[in-house]
């Protein structure tokens, strides 16, 4: 069974990416922020899996990584990222990535505020694994190693 609400991300008109209500939840959750918003959910029971779809509208500008100065959006590039788990089932993180036109800097890579630079995991999941990952700052721990450690949502409650 798959239950969808998802709302086209890739639009071609110049609308705003409106707020769906039943996704509040997720933007709140995610504490993602304008431009950024979740667009889009794809539950699949039988994969035990949840897809969140991010976005921004066209038209968004963000701040260069060297400069800071707000830049028109370049291109993107489709990126996921492993998070939480949302109660038992497996959540994935889907969203354009986009790069940025800096008139100083040149062309440039916006980095994903919910995940750490080059990881595919992320911020909260990625130090979630370990031993006394809450102590440390997240952006801090090393990602490797931890996808092949076993899903605990997975495991049996002990008694």
């Amino acid at each position: 069974m798959t239950v969808s609400s998802a709302v086209d991300s890739r639009r071609e008109s110049q609308q705003e990416i409106a707020a769906v209500p039943e996704l509040e939840p997720f933007q709140s959750a995610l504490g993602l922020s304008a431009p950024w918003r979740v667009v889009g959910s794809d539950f699949d029971l039988k994969a035990d899996q949840l897809d969140l779809q991010i976005d921004f509208p066209r038209g968004a500008r963000f701040a260069c990584p060297a400069c800071g100065n707000p830049c028109p959006v370049y291109d993107t590039e489709d990126k996921s990222w492993r998070h939480l788990n949302f109660f038992q089932y497996r959540t994935l993180i889907h969203a354009r990535l986009p790069r940025v036109e800096c008139e100083s800097d040149g062309i440039r890579q916006v980095e994903a505020p919910w995940a750490r630079p080059g990881s595919g995991f992320t911020v909260l999941f990625d130090p979630g694994l370990g031993a006394g990952a809450g102590d440390a700052d997240p952006r801090q721990q090393p990602a490797l190693g931890r996808a092949r450690q076993p899903d605990l949502a997975h495991r049996p409650l002990p008694r």
